[in-house]
């Protein structure tokens, strides 16, 4: 069911950057291509009538007549042959990352470069939406570290970021000296909001005795991964990035964002994350039509999703549904203004085709024109059966559409099982009401931890920095403190030891404040602690699952027996040293005499191996006690995790 609709199409790309400029009878240009979005389309085919400055607002870029796109080739290996024939029609290559180039074109060539064979698709590009809207020091206990004289020494922290205005003028203050400053950029149009900068300050202040500290400016989805590429070869052990990519991923710790975490993983570095500020932007469920007119229903009375927009405001309007990562379900996306008669007239669409090499993915970016009622509307172009919708509608902060959901709200890489993603608190330690919440699509809770934001920074003065960005600034400073007081800590030990000491803001592990409020107690527990951690909760056979054991020896117990092990779906007990042949034991730390027992590893299910649901699982007993008799047991921790 839908409004009273005036039918007047108006080409997404060109109401972009002229407002209220409308073609009439437009719908019979054709926006589906199995290569090219539909807004690239409709820029081609209205390339030849429309004045060369359109195109300055969809590329940030002075050269009026060209376009900043994505090209994705079906190889890497063709990558040099395709620059080379790319720079001899004119084309300038900005960055280029896997299989991505991302260039600077003009239009009338786009179709051209479309017909290569070696050309998989064209799109414009995903850019990082940052995640912003010191006092937190004293609450996550970072000054006692300071009085022992742990400052980050030893450690490289990487901050990557659209933006780093201004940090020139810091530097030697709030930020290290040249001597420990490395800047970078991959960006060719980067931001200046100063957001980078912001976060850098809150790192430095956490380890103001680190090595290096790396401002990498990135913008998009290939300018990151370009930049992902040199940082592995730089010696980094922590990369904080308070941004990410909002829903034109999987959701469930795959896709692109999730690569470059997991590339870094194997590198031994810890990616912290923002979880996002999208709190209450998002609307999920599968398609529903009950009158059967292709048209998605929120309620059974009423097809579109409405709210209130500003003029002036820059919308973000994303579909994507669950046929990762290519479809032939197609599915198209529409932007509606009410009129004052209360009908309604189209504005906007994505009509992307999806036809079995194309990604689930619709997207309107809109730059409002006038104030006033608008509604997005979902169609069934072409589908069987009724896929699970994710719908963002992002504007202006405290802009909530009329339908939404209270989870699966996070941006990516915060999804990825090997990313730290970190919700925001107040210094009141309150969930702020912007800050995402999970669970990931796969089930597993998410943020990881949480930290304070609301503080205050030399780059926005008298302003408080709000928002999941600080938040993640202060844990990744704080990752960078404690391993300067344990440098033998990987990634995976480092990551496990900032969740198991958070402090519970709730009685369990929740969407809300995942493992609880990330703080460094300098005094070790007073009865040790278990704890389990699993990659991914849901996986098909012949996938890989990491499981992760810990110990804290509390001062109570001197000395304790672990058993960490898997309940297969048949009853049947595995304990570690069964599958892996040994137990990891790292070196007894530096501080506070704590000593941190890990038991890890990657095990494969293969096509043999049984499906259905197993159960990781620790217990810790006084030294010589049965791991059978509950009673004694001093600590346990388990999670359930299902192979289909």
């Amino acid at each position: 069911m839908r409004f009273k609709i005036i039918r007047i199409i108006v080409v997404l790309v060109l109401l972009m950057a002229i407002g209220s400029w409308s073609l009439a009878n437009q719908r019979d240009l054709t926006l589906k291509h199995p290569k090219l979005s539909s807004h690239i389309v409709g820029l081609v085919k209205l390339s030849k009538v429309i004045n060369g400055k359109i195109f300055s607002f969809l590329t940030l870029s002075p050269k009026k007549d060209m376009v900043t796109i994505v090209i994705i080739l079906d190889k890497k290996e063709h990558m040099p042959q395709i620059i080379s024939r790319l720079e001899s029609l004119g084309v300038e290559i900005e960055a280029k990352f896997n299989a991505m180039l991302q260039v600077l074109s003009p239009p009338s060539i786009i179709n051209t470069i479309a017909s290569w064979p070696e050309v998989k698709y064209i799109r414009f590009p995903h850019k990082l939406t940052p995640h912003y809207v010191s006092e937190a020091l004293d609450r996550m206990y970072i000054r006692q570290w300071h009085a022992q004289g742990y400052h980050g020494e030893g450690i490289n922290v990487a901050v990557i970021d659209s933006d780093f205005s201004n940090y020139s003028a810091l530097v030697g203050s709030e930020l290290p000296p040249t001597s420990n400053l490395v800047i970078k950029n991959f960006s060719t149009s980067p931001t200046d909001t100063g957001h980078g900068t912001a976060c850098a300050e809150l790192i430095y202040d956490i380890v103001p005795g680190l090595q290096r500290l790396f401002l990498v400016t990135a913008n998009t989805d290939v300018e990151v991964g370009e930049a992902v590429d040199w940082l592995l070869s730089q010696g980094i052990q922590v990369i904080s990035l308070s941004a990410g990519f909002d829903n034109v991923t999987p959701g469930d710790g795959t896709g692109f964002a999730c690569d470059f975490v997991r590339r870094a993983a194997k590198h031994n570095i810890l990616w912290v994350n923002s979880a996002g500020n999208e709190a209450g932007k998002y609307w999920q469920g599968y398609f529903s039509d009950p009158d059967e007119d292709n048209w998605h229903n929120f309620t059974p009375y009423d097809g579109g999703n409405s709210f209130y927009a500003v003029q002036g405001e820059d919308l973000e309007i994303r579909l994507t549904w669950n046929k990762w990562p290519v479809t032939d379900q197609d599915y198209d996306l529409f932007l509606y203004r009410e009129n004052g008669n209360g009908s309604f007239q189209e504005v906007a669409s994505s009509e992307n085709l999806q036809a079995g090499e194309q990604e689930p993915l619709e997207t309107i970016s809109y730059h409002v024109p006038q104030s006033g009622n608008y509604a997005v509307f979902i169609r069934k172009t072409k589908a069987t059966g009724d896929a699970w919708l994710r719908l963002l509608i992002y504007g202006n902060p405290g802009k909530y559409p009329e339908y939404r959901v209270d989870y699966g709200e996070l941006t990516s890489p915060a999804d990825s099982p090997d990313a730290l993603a970190v919700g925001a608190v107040s210094l009141n330690y309150e969930r702020e009401y912007f800050s995402s919440r999970g669970p990931t699509l796969d089930g597993r809770i998410k943020p990881d931890i949480c930290a304070p934001d609301g503080v205050t920074t030399s780059t926005y003065g008298y302003k408080l920095f709000y928002g999941t960005s600080a938040s993640a600034a202060h844990v990744a400073g704080t990752a960078a403190l404690l391993l300067s007081a344990s440098p033998y800590y990987d990634s995976n030990i480092l990551k496990t030891a900032l969740i198991t000491q958070t402090y519970a803001l709730s009685a369990q592990p929740d969407n809300n404040y995942g493992h609880g409020l990330c703080q460094l107690i300098w005094s070790k527990p007073y009865t040790a602690l278990s704890k389990v951690f699993a990659s991914r909760y849901h996986i098909e056979q012949g996938n890989e699952v990491r499981l992760t054991a810990v110990l804290l020896r509390g001062e109570k117990e001197k000395q304790v027996d672990l058993y960490a092990g898997v309940i297969l779906p048949d009853g049947n007990i595995l304990f570690f040293q069964d599958i892996y042949g040994h137990v990891i034991e790292t070196p007894t730390p530096i501080f506070s005499d704590w000593a941190l027992s890990t038991v890890w590893g990657d095990t494969v299910f293969t096509q043999t191996q049984l499906k259905g649901s197993y159960v990781f699982g620790v217990v810790i007993v006084p030294p010589g006690e049965s791991v059978f008799d509950g009673s004694k047991w001093i600590s346990s921790d388990f999670i359930e995790f299902l192979v289909d």
